[in-house]
């Protein structure tokens, strides 16, 4: 037996021969996105048939798959803005608050930063938010012991480093930070 599918309104109907409904109707077309792969093999369920993307449509999904994926791009970048904002932030945060107690004899106020610039050429270097040009070779740098912000703008996130990192120099404490190739 043989069987006529007509697709309206997204229903499948099947229309046998002698059926009053097929004389009554006009025959539809396929719309051009979703078409049927093949006709079901003799004894086949009719539901097994897949939809079959049309050339049109299949570009449309590229195209919104490629938006989509230039959004996530925009976004990320927005993100880590944020987070740099937010890390610029928090360093004037103790500025503002001003300076907390400390326990007599634990630290001293001031220390050294050393910059080992390894490469051949200059890089600026945030230092607890303050710009420096930091030409090859070693650079110092007064600044309070404790947690320092040191990191590349443009090239990498901000990074902390905290008490761990000071060590006693003579008189005084130092901590060492050394600029590679990468």
């Amino acid at each position: 037996m043989n069987a006529v599918y007509l697709l309206t309104s997204s229903l499948l109907f099947a229309v046998m021969p002698g059926d009053d409904r097929a004389a009554d109707s006009a025959p539809v077309l396929a719309p051009p996105v979703v078409q049927p792969a093949d006709s079901p093999a003799p004894g086949q369920n009719s539901s097994a048939l897949e939809p079959v993307l049309s050339p049109r449509a299949a570009a449309k999904l590229v195209e919104d798959v490629r938006q989509l994926k230039e959004d996530a791009a925009k976004s990320q970048e927005q993100i880590r803005q944020l987070e740099l904002r937010i890390a610029e932030l928090e360093r004037q945060l103790p500025a503002k608050q001003g300076a907390q107690p400390r326990e007599v004899g634990a630290f001293p106020t001031m220390g050294t930063l050393v910059l080992d610039n390894r490469t051949l050429f200059a890089h600026t270097v945030s230092v607890n938010g303050l710009l420096i040009s930091v030409a090859p070779g070693r650079t110092t740098i007064d600044i309070p012991v404790g947690t320092a912000t040191v990191y590349m703008p443009y090239h990498e996130r901000p990074k902390q480093f905290g008490l761990d990192r000071w060590h006693r120099s003579g008189q005084h404490y130092e901590m060492l930070i050394t600029i590679n190739d990468q």
